[in-house]
């Protein structure tokens, strides 16, 4: 009672100290305007809630390795229990730096096979989901599908263009490299790579875009041609 009265709030870092155990965990992600990383944060909080954590979010986009690392070193100062974090390939000290932390870490999207088991990881089957797609679309009727994806060679890169290959084949289609476009990752190259489609001669019925930002700028090209979804054109 006198606690409460008093308004008494106890002292989490002394408690931690003394316990071991903080009670919050570290999340890391690059650019919270992203709405996947938005989500991800979102759903991290929701599970960490529900086990008796609170989370302590850091936005990284556009960050150097200075600064990327400071976030590290600040909340190993907070003693988090743990670390949620995706690196960006221009990030080279985030994961050695977490690599040095004492508090364990889970990688999310992210697979360097530089470091090899030394952290847990959670990935996407980025070549499922394409093949999937692929499927879905062949299942509607769809012979003529495009892909629009990112430039880089990373590692989903590479593989959503080889679910799309592999989709196609096992719906017995042909995939038309013509209706394949790369390019930056972001909705300005996802606008013009999908008006680049939409204003061939002979256009694709069906379209995957296989980026989240560059979804954006597919929407906005199809918006400025008065092409409907999925009325004119389907899309994933």
């Amino acid at each position: 009672r006198a606690m409460a009265d008093l308004e008494y709030v106890p002292n989490g870092v002394a408690r931690a100290l003394r316990q071991t155990r903080s009670g919050l965990l570290g999340v890391i992600l690059p650019d919270l305007a992203n709405p996947t990383y938005g989500l991800i944060a979102k759903q991290v909080e929701v599970v960490a809630s529900a086990a008796g954590y609170m989370t302590v979010v850091c936005s990284s986009a556009g960050d150097d390795d200075a600064r990327v690392s400071a976030y590290v070193r600040k909340l190993e100062g907070l003693r988090v229990d743990g670390f949620v974090l995706r690196a960006t390939r221009e990030q080279r000290e985030l994961i050695p730096s977490v690599l040095l932390a004492r508090a364990p870490a889970v990688l999310v999207m992210h697979d360097p096979p530089a470091i090899g088991r030394q952290l847990d990881r959670v990935l996407i089957d980025n070549a499922l989901g394409v093949r999937l797609a692929v499927r879905h679309l062949a299942e509607h009727g769809h012979r003529h599908i495009g892909l629009v994806s990112t430039q880089d060679l990373s590692q989903p890169t590479l593989v959503r263009l080889q679910g799309f290959l592999q989709g196609m084949t096992e719906a017995g289609l042909h995939a038309d490299m013509a209706h394949v476009r790369i390019g930056a990752a972001n909705a300005a190259a996802g606008e013009a790579l999908t008006g680049e489609l939409l204003d061939a001669r002979h256009r694709p019925t069906a379209l995957i875009v296989a980026h989240g930002p560059q979804s954006r700028g597919a929407l906005r090209a199809l918006r400025a041609r008065g092409i409907r979804v999925p009325d004119d054109l389907s899309l994933v």
